[in-house]
């Protein structure tokens, strides 16, 4: 495939299992924040599932140039080196995963990734239908889900992180970061498919009163 392209295998319980060709995603490790025509100091940079190498070469870049960024390693986890998990986690301003991905980095660095809590750091742990943990310094806030007719759960992740980070981005509180993931998450949820959800600001600002 000339993309790089996934296939997911989702059971009646929602249970996924994915597979993925590479295919231009091979040449991501050639990529450099450095040369983008923008000031470093006003990026934030999202550090995701990509080619192993690209994700080892930008947190490199990320952690030496001071770039702010968020890691969120999911399915590569196994495949990382501990030295680079280590430092996505110690260096990054949030931390993505669900239940399973954040004890598995843990088992793998050899530490609790609550100890790298500071007064700047958020770890965001997510529980599917359950809704999501969000540690920031020494306060832990759970947030719901909104409830809706779930459809298909492919894409609910992403649109989740979409919906956190553009409240982060905004400088909004943790805990109403996480409220907008839910609500964004609730969109993706009620319909087959991963990147044709749509939703008015009226519709979301709703759903989302209505989760406070």
């Amino acid at each position: 495939m000339p993309t790089g392209t996934g296939f997911v295998i989702t059971d009646k319980k929602d249970n996924q299992i994915w597979m993925y060709s590479k295919g231009a995603m091979k040449n991501n490790t050639k990529l450099r924040i450095a040369s983008l025509e923008k000031k470093l100091e006003s990026l934030f940079a999202v550090i995701s599932p990509n080619d192993p190498q690209a994700i080892i070469n930008l947190v490199e870049e990320c952690t030496r140039e001071k770039i702010d960024f968020a890691f969120d390693p999911a399915f590569y986890i196994p495949t990382l080196p501990k030295e680079t998990l280590l430092k996505g986690v110690s260096s990054a301003k949030i931390i993505f995963g669900n239940d399973y991905e954040i004890a598995f980095i843990q088992k793998k660095i050899g530490k609790k990734l609550t100890s790298f809590l500071n007064g700047k750091k958020i770890i965001v742990k997510t529980h599917g239908d359950q809704g999501s943990e969000i540690y920031e310094g020494s306060n832990m806030h759970k947030v719901g889900i909104y409830k809706t007719r779930t459809v298909d759960p492919t894409g609910a992740g992403d649109a989740y992180r979409a919906g956190f980070l553009y409240g982060f981005l905004q400088e909004y509180p943790a805990r109403t970061c996480g409220q907008m993931g839910a609500v964004t998450a609730s969109f993706a949820v009620e319909i087959k498919g991963t990147m044709n959800l749509t939703f008015t600001k009226k519709r979301f600002d709703k759903r989302l009163s209505e989760l406070v």
